[in-house]
């Protein structure tokens, strides 16, 4: 009655049956990996790397091909979110990505950023670089970076020390 066998037995069916809606949900989910780091691009000689640049980078690591719209920024401090859009920059804008754009399995796209986008913005003031220093930093410690799909879900992106430097070291700079 007490049999060990049979509880082994009940065991494997409920783990066989947890692999099995867990493979089944797996590839409906949307998985992107992105990073916001700091890179190289040619410049006005298209043959040599000069130009440094924060460079959006996404790739789709999961099954179900994906399709992304645009990319968002959260600042703290500020109310809503912020749309920029590089493809429109003189400077990096061939190099970027057109989005929307469909990633299927180990696809990826790129956005670029000039190094001084945030320092030659309009009203820098009102994304990262406050007057004040203390907001100025912790704007730049905590803002967040999303990559949007078609189907509503925001992919977090990170966010790597060196840009958040870089950016720091431009506003004491300025």
């Amino acid at each position: 009655m007490n049999s060990f066998a049979n509880w082994i037995a009940a065991v494997g069916t409920v783990f066989t049956a947890a692999l099995a809606l867990w493979l089944a949900v797996r590839d409906r989910r949307v998985t992107i990996d992105a990073r916001l780091t700091v890179g190289l691009v040619p410049g006005a000689d298209r043959s040599v790397l000069d130009q440094r640049v924060f460079v959006l980078s996404f790739t789709n690591s999961g099954v179900r091909p994906v399709t992304v719209t645009n990319h968002s920024w959260s600042v703290p401090f500020v109310k809503g979110v912020i749309f920029m859009f590089p493809n429109l920059d003189p400077k990096v804008g061939s190099l970027c990505t057109k989005l929307p754009v469909e990633l299927t399995d180990g696809k990826s796209g790129h956005s670029f950023y000039p190094i001084d986008h945030f320092a030659s913005l309009e009203k820098p003031e009102t994304v990262l670089f406050h007057p004040n220093a203390l907001v100025a930093w912790l704007r730049i410690r905590f803002f967040r970076v999303f990559i949007q799909t078609s189907v509503g879900k925001s992919v977090h992106v990170k966010v790597d020390a060196k840009v958040r430097q870089d950016l720091w070291r431009q506003y004491r700079d300025a």
